[in-house]
C-alpha cells in the first residue's frame, strides 16, 4: 500500500478522496495515540457531564412530586462537576487537534509517528495550541455574536490556524495571518470543502448520539413526564434510564471525536495542497533531493 503524498496540488474532490484515504490507511495507527493523550480526557470530561446532567434531572424530578420537600445543592459542588467536565472535555479536544495534526506532519515529512515522537511534537506545541484556542474561540464568538456570517467568514479564514502551527512552528497570532494569505482568493472553495467534509462528519456523529436518542424518546413513551400516573415508577424508570445515559455519554463524546479526524484531515490536506498551489515547496523539495543524490 503506497503511502498518501499529502504535499500536493488538489481540486475539490482529490482532496475529499485524499482525506479518506488518509483515514483508511492510517485510523488504526492513529488510533493508539488518540486514545493514549486525549482519550482519558475526553473521557473524564464526557462522564463528569453527564453525571452533572444526571443529577439536574434528578433534582427536577424530585422537586415534582406531591409533598416534595427538594434540598438545594452545594452550589460549589454543583458547579464543579459541570466546570471540571468542561475543562476535560476541552483539554482533550486541544490534545486531539494536537496529536492528529502532529502525525499529519510527521507524516508528511516521512519521520517517525510513534508515540515518542507525537509526545515530543505535542510539548513543543501545547501552549502555541492553548493561545490559539483561547483566540480562536473568542473571534469566532465575537464574530457568531455580531451575526452568524461573520462568524462563518471568520472560522474559514483562520480554519488553518492549527495545522500551521504545527507544520510551520509559529505562534497563533502568525498563524492566523499565514492561513488568511493562504485562504485569500481560495475562501468560496475552502468554504465548500469544509461544508461537504462537516455534513459528512455530522452524520457519523449522529450515529453515534442515536442511543441517547433512543432512550430519551424511551423515557417520552414510558410516561416520563410531569404529572405522570404513579410517580414513584416514574422516577425509579428515569433514573434506570439516566444512569445508562450517564455511562454512554463519553463513550459518544469518544466517538464524536474521532469522526473530526474526517474535518482535521480535510483541513491538512487543504493547507498543504494551498502551499503547493502558491509555493510549490513539494516540487522545490524534489528537485534538491535530485541534486542531493546526483552530487
Amino acid at each position: 500500500m503506497s503511502e498518501i503524498n499529502l504535499r500536493k496540488q488538489r481540486d475539490f474532490g482529490e482532496s475529499l478522496g485524499a482525506a479518506f484515504e488518509f483515514i483508511r490507511q492510517n485510523f488504526l495507527k492513529l488510533l493508539k495515540p488518540i486514545l493514549v493523550f486525549s482519550g482519558i480526557p475526553m473521557l473524564l470530561g464526557g462522564l463528569l457531564i453527564s453525571t452533572w446532567f444526571s443529577d439536574v434531572m434528578t433534582m427536577s424530578m424530585q422537586a415534582q412530586q406531591p409533598g416534595a420537600n427538594a434540598v438545594p445543592p452545594n452550589p460549589f459542588t454543583f458547579l464543579s462537576g459541570m466546570l471540571g467536565g468542561y475543562f476535560f472535555v476541552l483539554l482533550g479536544a486541544l490534545l486531539f487537534f494536537l496529536t492528529v495534526n502532529s502525525y499529519i506532519k510527521l507524516y508528511a515529512e516521512g519521520g517517525d509517528t510513534g508515540l515518542g515522537s507525537i509526545m515530543q511534537e505535542i510539548k513543543k506545541n501545547f501552549l502555541r495550541y492553548f493561545g490559539g484556542f483561547i483566540v480562536m474561540g473568542v473571534m469566532v464568538m465575537v464574530g457568531a455574536m455580531l451575526c452568524i456570517i461573520p462568524g462563518i467568514y471568520v472560522a474559514v479564514t483562520f480554519s488553518l490556524v492549527f495545522v500551521v502551527m504545527s507544520v510551520e512552528g509559529i505562534g497563533p497570532f502568525a498563524a492566523m495571518s499565514r492561513s488568511a494569505s493562504l485562504i485569500k482568493e481560495n475562501w468560496w472553495a475552502t468554504f465548500g470543502l469544509f461544508i461537504v467534509a462537516y455534513m459528512i462528519q455530522a452524520m457519523i456523529t449522529y450515529i453515534f448520539a442515536l442511543p441517547m436518542y433512543v432512550g430519551q424518546f424511551a423515557m417520552i413513551f414510558s410516561g416520563i413526564e410531569p404529572g405522570a400516573s404513579d410517580p414513584a415508577q416514574a422516577m425509579e424508570t428515569m433514573q434506570n434510564a439516566m444512569g445508562i445515559m450517564t455511562w454512554y455519554m463519553p463513550i459518544y463524546m469518544l466517538g464524536a471525536s474521532l469522526a473530526n479526524l474526517i474535518l482535521l484531515s480535510v483541513t491538512a490536506i487543504r493547507y498543504y495542497s494551498l502551499v503547493e498551489t502558491k509555493e510549490g515547496t513539494g516540487d522545490l523539495d524534489k528537485i534538491e533531493s535530485l541534486g542531493e543524490q546526483g552530487a
